[in-house]
């Protein structure tokens, strides 16, 4: 009788430690899942605020001046003509063609430009200057205008997104606004005849040619007076004639061989043999 209780008492036992693992394990299991649908409630919020951000997003742009649809829009490049590569620090022309294919008249209002980075729309590299117009285009009609701009020459040798607009609003006073351009442009240095270092070497080419005329004029000189001094050194000097019957006494006027006659028979040595001769005879 004593046995049997005491083995009643170990199966209350038991039991009561299985059924205390058992809440036990139910209590954890509550847990986890408490935990899972706190990490799904979190997981839908997210869901529910990245829509709510593309909605957001989705009105912004919906929010922004589009075209209109009965306005058609052309464009080209006059200069550089039909390319889409670009002189820095050079002017850049363009025509836009407007064409009002309504029935409201519209008032083309300005036109700018801007130039962004390639990778990244949104980083503008310039702004350019905003051309106004103000012109009325009425149905079925169509108008050009022309717009400028200079791409600085800092930023040659690289390439970026050219985006020109163009502004205008109907005369209800709706306002519009059309994309005329958004690509992608390059921007070259500019290709002068003028080069420094071909300038430079056409210089020290006509240095060298004068220094070769100067020393050639020079030689030439110094040539030509030793050859001066040569020829004077070769002259052979006059002595004289020492034959009588040589010379020629014909272009010798008379009276000038007389008087030399005249004057060789009286001459002092003549006299003074005369005289010695007269003293002798004395």
């Amino acid at each position: 009788m004593h046995s049997r209780r005491q083995c009643q008492l170990l199966f209350v036992l038991l039991y009561a430690l299985l059924s205390s693992s058992h809440v036990s394990a139910q209590q954890a299991d509550d847990k986890d899942g408490i935990v899972e649908d706190e990490g799904e409630g979190v997981v839908e919020t997210k869901s529910n605020t990245e829509g709510n951000t593309q909605n957001l997003d989705e009105e912004e742009e919906t929010g922004q001046i589009g075209p209109s649809p009965h306005a058609e829009t052309d464009f080209v490049f006059t200069d550089p003509p039909g390319s889409h590569d670009f002189i820095g620090g050079k002017l850049a022309r363009m025509l836009v063609g407007f064409y009002n294919s309504g029935t409201n008249d519209f008032v083309v209002q300005s036109m700018e430009a801007s130039l962004r980075y390639p990778t990244d729309h949104s980083y503008y590299i310039h702004n350019y200057t905003v051309m106004k117009y103000e012109r009325l285009v009425s149905p079925i009609t169509e108008a050009t205008f022309e717009y400028m701009f200079m791409p600085f020459e800092s930023l040659s040798g690289r390439s970026f997104i050219l985006v020109v607009s163009l502004n205008y609003r109907q005369s209800s006073g709706k306002q519009f606004a059309s994309t005329i351009f958004n690509d992608t442009i390059t921007i070259n240095e500019e290709v002068s005849n003028f080069n420094a270092e071909t300038v430079f070497l056409y210089v020290v080419f006509s240095c060298l040619v004068s220094l070769l005329l100067i020393l050639a004029y020079q030689f030439v000189v110094s040539r030509r007076r030793k050859m001066g001094l040569k020829k004077k050194n070769a002259v052979p000097l006059e002595m004289g004639t020492s034959n009588a019957a040589d010379i020629d006494f014909e272009w010798i006027p008379k009276e000038a061989l007389l008087l030399n006659k005249s004057a060789a028979k009286t001459s002092p040595r003549r006299r003074k043999g005369e005289r010695t001769e007269t003293a002798g005879e004395g």
